[in-house]
């Protein structure tokens, strides 16, 4: 039969009925476990040649190794000192506000001229921003190595109260800092050229959410990690959070609306009208018995633009003809056009002897 030469180490894995071996001058450890260890029976061992105790020889890493590992702490005791690790650093990261202040500043450099507004409340609000967080720091401090303490001690149900009272002030602390920024935000938006400005503005807008995400989420995360029961909240949090800014912006509109901040330096946007809404005031204005000339005068129009209203509506069929036109007029117009057809205007203008004005022929033009 035919017979097949290996080394040791390519036999790794292998499994023989039948071997030759030779490992005398075996150099590495565990080779002879190896070599050895490949055959199914004894009765299959054939040796070619002594085994010297020279030739037995165990790694000096994997000794150490056994040493060691009666010497490292229990599973528990890492996964406690894991716990506090991160324990801290999510205190850390929820109740330090140093990115807000360095945001506004980044946000002032760039804006420049840009930033700067004649009313003085609206043109100090960021620098009041930034010095109302600022002059927080020590107390954000002092609160942070307070949690420290009582992390170390073990005292975890004070621990779960400090978080819970700290996380309702700063969220609150937080919710008055944004107040303050979506007024500033929403007096900008109204004016005009301050695209740039807004676009940088969301930069600080971003950094307060954020935070407030930051306090929103150790309430429920360090509890989670002390109790090992950590439910899942970020949904609820966003939902909360959001639902506040809306009411804070809606409130922020009607006081606007009540009582506008003006900038002399910035024309004030001009809304966009919706489309139609020109035409329906004008029906709501004819239904109330006014004339086209004296809406026209009402509405600063030109007294042209509310006949197009007009005309729009006869064609729509919401006004009729007959609110503007006798039923003999509406006739002898019909005639002429009949006679000139209605691509001819002005001939039909002039077989009329210039009795009709152009909006009225153009309004029978609609109602056939």
């Amino acid at each position: 039969k035919h017979a097949w030469a290996v080394t040791v180490h390519k036999s790794q894995g292998l499994t023989f009925d039948k071997a030759v071996i030779d490992v005398g001058r075996a150099f590495a450890p565990g080779q002879v476990y190896v070599a050895l260890s490949r055959l199914r029976k004894l009765s299959g061992l054939y040796l070619r040649t002594e085994l010297h105790t020279g030739a037995l020889t165990s790694d000096h890493k994997i000794a150490q190794f056994t040493k060691r590992k009666d010497l490292q702490p229990a599973f528990d005791e890492v996964l406690n000192r894991g716990r506090q690790v991160y324990l801290l650093e999510l205190l850390d990261q929820s109740f330090r506000f140093d990115e807000i202040p360095k945001r506004i500043e980044f946000v002032q450099k760039k804006a420049g001229d840009k930033g700067r507004f004649s009313d003085p409340a609206m043109n100090q609000t960021l620098s009041d921003l930034k010095k109302a967080i600022e002059d927080e720091f020590i107390n954000l401090d002092k609160f942070r190595r307070q949690l420290h303490s009582i992390v170390y001690s073990g005292d975890n149900q004070r621990l779960v109260e400090r978080i819970q009272k700290g996380s309702n002030y700063y969220l609150e602390f937080l919710f008055r800092m944004i107040r303050a920024f979506l007024k500033h935000l929403v007096f900008v938006e109204s004016l005009a050229k301050t695209v740039q400005y807004v676009k940088l503005l969301g930069e600080i807008d971003h950094s307060l959410m954020n935070q407030i995400s930051n306090v929103q989420r150790v309430k429920s995360l360090a509890k989670g990690i002390l109790e090992n029961h950590i439910s899942e909240t970020r949904e609820r949090d966003q939902k909360i959070r959001l639902e506040r800014r809306r009411r804070i912006l809606d409130e922020i509109k009607v006081e606007l609306e009540k009582k506008p901040i003006k900038d002399a330096s910035r024309k004030i946007k001009k809304k966009p009208v919706k489309k139609g809404a020109t035409y329906q005031e004008t029906y709501m204005l004819l239904k109330e018995g006014m004339t086209p000339k004296q809406i026209a005068v009402k509405r600063s129009l030109a007294e042209s633009t509310i006949w197009s209203h007009v005309l729009e509506g006869v064609k729509t069929e919401v006004l009729k003809i007959e609110q503007f036109m006798g039923q003999d007029d509406i006739s002898k117009v019909r005639e002429a056009l009949e006679n000139h057809g209605i691509g001819g205007l002005p001939a039909v203008y002039k077989a009329l002897n210039e009795e009709y004005e152009y909006h009225q022929i153009r309004m029978v033009v609609a109602s056939l």
